[in-house]
């Protein structure tokens, strides 16, 4: 297990090795998210596993967790979100190989053969921020 977290990973070798890494991001050094937010401040938690799955396709599983400062839109006063992110991602390298995952997959591309796991954390929080 590892608690550094590298800028970009070749997930292929990762799940080989059966990779964790777990600890804590900043949230300011998530731009995407931190404007999102009404306060930054604390950090978000993570966990990523990486292993083979079914047809050898690379997992990456685990939890992301965070305590958020939203603005209300209907008050417009701040509102605490507390986000609790189960991570089940598979890793694909090109758009069409996503049509062929389980329903309870959701996928991540690869991009020329890494991933950058703090977009990845950043991602997972953004998609779990209520809509409105």
């Amino acid at each position: 297990m590892s608690s550094h977290l590298p800028d970009f990973v070749d997930p292929w070798r990762l799940a080989g090795a059966g990779k964790c890494f777990s600890g804590e991001v900043e949230l300011a050094r998530l731009p995407r998210l931190a404007a999102a937010l009404m306060v930054v401040h604390g950090s978000a938690r993570y966990e990523l596993q990486f292993g083979l799955g079914a047809e050898r396709r690379v997992q990456i599983t685990g939890r992301v967790q965070a305590q958020l400062v939203l603005e209300c839109q209907r008050c417009l006063e701040s509102l605490n979100q507390t986000v609790d992110v189960a991570v089940n991602l598979a890793v694909i390298e090109a758009p069409s190989e996503a049509e062929r995952l389980p329903d309870d997959q959701e996928p991540v591309l690869a991009e020329e053969g890494r991933i950058a796991l703090r977009d990845l954390i950043e991602d997972e929080l953004l998609l779990s921020l209520p809509q409105i």
